[in-house]
C-alpha cells in the first residue's frame, strides 16, 4: 500500500466495499477533492474489482493526466491490460509503476504473473525473488518460488519456501500440495498421501491435488480408492 494509515476511501477499497465507495465518490466529486489523483485512482481500482474495465480505464487515465507516474494508477492500468490479455503492455505498465514504488507487493506479483503468462519462467521467478527479498514472509513469493524449484528438481530449496508458508498458515492448500509433491518425488509415499489429502480437505476442487492423490493411491495399490479423486477431476 502507498500509505501506512489509509484515508477513508482507500480503507473502503482495502475492505472491498467497492460499490459504496463509488456511491460516495462520484466522478465530479473525485475531481474536486484535495487529492484528485488519489481519488480517481481509488475509483478506478474499485471499478476494476467490479469488472467495469472501461469505466476504470477512464478514471485511471484521468488520474495519470494529472500525475503521469502515479504508481497505483499505472498498476491499475496494468491490471486492466492483463485482464484484456495485452500481457506485454501489462509488463511495461508494471515496470513504470515499480520505478515509482519499488516496494509494491501487488506490482511484483503482477509482474511475475505476466511474465509467466508469456512463458518467461526466469523473469517471472526473478520478480518473485525481488518480492521475497523485500518481504521474506510474503505468501505469493514463497509459493511461486517453491513451484519454480520443484519444476527444476531442486526439492530441498522448494521445501524451504513451502515450509515458510506453512509456518504462517499451517493449512495452506498450496503449501501442503507442494510439500506433498516433494515427498512423492523423494519416495515418501505415505507422507505424500497425508499432505495431499490435507490439501484436498482444505480445497476439495483442486484438480492438481486430486490427480496426485489418485497417483499416490494407485502407487499404494489402493486401486478402488484411486478412482475417487480421479473421477472428481473428470
Amino acid at each position: 500500500p502507498l500509505k501506512v494509515v489509509p484515508d477513508p476511501a482507500r480503507s473502503m477499497l482495502m475492505q472491498q466495499r467497492l460499490q459504496p465507495l463509488l456511491d460516495e465518490i462520484p466522478g465530479d466529486l473525485a475531481e474536486a477533492t484535495a487529492d484528485p489523483t488519489e481519488m480517481l485512482t481509488v475509483r478506478g481500482l474499485a471499478r476494476i474489482g467490479l469488472d467495469q474495465l472501461d469505466l476504470a480505464q477512464a478514471d485511471l487515465e484521468r488520474a495519470l493526466a494529472r500525475t503521469a507516474d502515479y504508481p497505483d494508477a499505472l498498476l491499475g492500468m496494468a491490471h486492466i491490460a492483463l485482464r484484456q490479455l495485452r500481457v506485454q503492455a501489462a509488463v511495461d505498465l508494471v515496470e513504470r509503476s515499480l520505478t515509482a514504488n519499488p516496494r509494491s507487493v501487488d506490482a511484483w506479483v503482477l509482474k511475475g504473473r505476466a511474465h509467466a503468462l508469456l512463458g518467461r519462467q526466469e523473469p517471472a521467478a526473478e520478480a518473485y525473488r525481488q518480492l521475497h527479498a523485500i518481504y521474506p514472509a510474503n505468501r505469493d513469493a514463497n509459493i511461486r518460488l517453491a513451484e519454480y524449484h520443484v519444476v527444476r528438481g531442486e526439492l530441498d530449496v522448494a521445501a524451504r519456501f513451502a515450509d515458510t508458508v506453512l509456518k504462517a498458515t499451517p493449512m495452506d492448500a498450496d503449501g501442503l500440495f507442494l510439500l506433498g509433491v516433494i515427498a512423492y518425488r523423494n519416495g515418501d509415499v505415505p507422507l505424500a498421501r497425508k499432505l495431499v489429502m490435507q490439501a484436498i480437505n482444505v480445497r476439495p476442487d483442486d484438480q492438481a491435488a486430486l490427480v496426485l492423490a489418485g497417483c499416490i493411491l494407485y502407487a499404494q495399490g489402493a486401486y478402488g480408492g484411486a478412482t475417487g479423486p480421479l473421477l472428481g477431476v473428470l
